[in-house]
């Protein structure tokens, strides 16, 4: 974990790649950081998730579970 202005961050090569999908996510992407950055505050112990795909990905299509109100239902590329 690395500190940048008072903010703690995870860095990493491609983020999404270690994230779970969800609807309503608690990072959003930081493409000049490549990082991605809590949206609110994470619990300990809660599971760190991301609202993909940002950008076309090939092959990726599957029916989303999660039921949040923001839900897109199908994420497909």
């Amino acid at each position: 974990m690395s500190n940048f202005k008072g903010n703690k961050y995870i860095l990493y090569g491609i983020p999404e790649r270690y994230l779970n999908h969800s609807c309503n996510a608690n990072t959003k992407t930081n493409r000049l950081r490549k990082a991605d950055v809590a949206t609110r505050d994470i619990k300990n112990g809660e599971e760190i998730t991301a609202n993909y795909p940002k950008e076309n990905v090939p092959g990726l299509n599957f029916k989303c579970k999660y039921g949040s109100k923001k839900c897109k239902e199908i994420i497909k590329n």
